[in-house]
């Protein structure tokens, strides 16, 4: 007797889950990227006080933390969904997921240039690691620098928008060849 082959018809995430899911990532991933950071703060100067930012650390404190807060925003938005079909916490709460163009699971390397290059750095204006960057950035040049980087940052997370409004593809969808689907139709 053979077994029937089973198709289930692959169905694109609509926007309003990938919205919702990227809301919940920056928050889940801006807390999990903030504690390394924070700790070190509370330590360091012997206050129960929050700060995120590294340029207020003696030096070398500052690269240190901002070296631990970009660590812990990979392991957020590259090494959970590597190991978890695809998801970030986010979209595992919509039920969604990452795949290639093809409905494949995507290659790691696709998928560290889909969060890291594109999600963490090139759209991260409002992501917690990439302002470490930016910040580490002027620290070792001038601050006006880390600025300018943090201004681009904006401008390829604005693009990314007007690009998911229009196509469902962010910058980060076409540097990995990467689309988010519905998980429960794979």
């Amino acid at each position: 007797m053979k077994k029937k082959e089973v198709r289930r018809k692959i169905v694109e995430a609509p926007l309003s889950k990938r919205v919702f899911a990227y809301v919940v990532d920056w928050y889940l991933g801006w807390v999990f990227t903030a504690l390394p950071v924070a700790y070190m703060w509370t330590v360091i100067s012997q206050k129960a006080e929050m700060n995120m930012d590294i340029t207020l650390f003696e030096s070398p404190y500052g690269y240190i933390a901002g070296i631990l807060g970009i660590l812990f925003g990979i392991i957020y938005y590259f090494v959970f969904p590597l190991i978890s079909d695809g998801q970030t916490l986010g979209k595992k709460f919509l039920s969604i997921k990452i795949v290639g163009e093809n409905n494949e699971k995507l290659s790691a390397k696709n998928l560290a240039i889909r969060q890291i290059l594109g999600v963490m750095i090139a759209e991260s204006s409002f992501i917690l690691a990439g302002n470490y960057l930016a910040q580490m950035i002027g620290m070792i040049t001038f601050k006006e620098v880390g600025t300018i980087i943090t201004y681009v940052m904006l401008a390829g997370f604005i693009i990314s928008c007007i690009m998911v409004l229009r196509k469902q593809r962010a910058i980060h969808d076409i540097l990995a060849h990467s689309k988010v689907i519905e998980k429960n139709t794979d």
